[in-house]
């Protein structure tokens, strides 16, 4: 939500300004209290959110869902708005801040608001009926696109964080024009896939793993999470303490998906 300075989505929620203790973008602040107590409380954060979502998998492992076809559009939805909401948000911080991190961060929820667009249409009502052969294939596949898509782009701008400090990227290499380019390629060479090819076969009943697609997208929300783990600022800074929230949540939704 925009007015209480916080890019929420469903893969978190990302502060596009600061408040005490602020330190990301714009000018230094000086340490107050509250920002030396963010290493330990942010750390106390990750390992309770992380911990949560582990003891969530054992329990709710195996149980059925109940819900029809209308609440699942219906919570598509509100996937796809707050994800183009919140990728236009970060794409905002970009023009105004020119941050590397909030370009591929913004096209990747921006795609990512698309494809669950794409995907909630494919599998309501107006797309196709679900007693029609192959709608499960058809409904596991376009969704783990869009995961896929975010957890690309999510590790990608933590790649570009690190050509960044070992100044091993030109300046002007990496531009939004660039960053569209490759983004709405990746996004129509998708599309086009769902849109002209019969869907693979997704479930795998015999298999201890009955969605094994899915652990690609894990293996980048993982590779993402380590990352940003790894560069630390989520010791000072609310943007990264946030954005690994995101990526540990992103990482379970994966392990859950891959059981399901």
């Amino acid at each position: 939500m925009a007015g209480s300075g916080v890019l929420t989505s469903d893969t978190g929620s990302l502060p596009l300004s600061g408040g005490p203790g602020w330190v990301g973008g714009g000018s230094a602040a000086p340490a107050t209290a509250q920002q030396k107590e963010l290493p330990l409380q942010s750390s106390l954060v990750h390992v309770g959110v992380a911990a949560v979502l582990l003891a969530g998998f054992f329990v709710l492992r195996g149980r059925e869902g109940r819900g029809g076809l209308e609440m699942h559009t219906s919570l598509e939805l509100v996937s796809t708005t707050l994800a183009i909401v919140s990728g236009a948000l970060a794409l905002v911080r970009f023009f105004s801040k020119r941050q590397i991190i909030f370009l591929l961060i913004g096209t990747g929820l921006l795609g990512t608001g698309i494809l669950d667009g794409v995907h909630t249409v494919l599998t309501s009502s107006l797309g196709h009926d679900p007693s029609e052969p192959g709608f499960m294939d058809l409904s596991a596949w376009t969704w783990m696109a869009s995961r896929l898509f975010l957890g690309v782009f999510f590790y990608l701008s933590w790649v570009v964080w690190r050509w960044e400090r070992w100044q091993v990227t030109p300046p002007g290499m990496i531009d939004e024009a660039r960053v569209f380019v490759a983004g709405g390629t990746a996004l129509a060479v998708v599309l086009l896939v769902f849109l002209l090819m019969p869907s693979p076969q997704a479930y795998y009943p015999e298999f201890v793993i009955t969605r094994p697609a899915e652990l690609i997208a894990l293996f980048f929300f993982f590779l993402a999470m380590a990352g940003y783990l790894g560069k630390g600022a989520w010791r000072t800074e609310l943007v990264d303490h946030w954005l690994v929230i995101a990526l540990i949540m992103g990482v379970f939704s994966q392990l859950y998906m891959a059981f399901s």
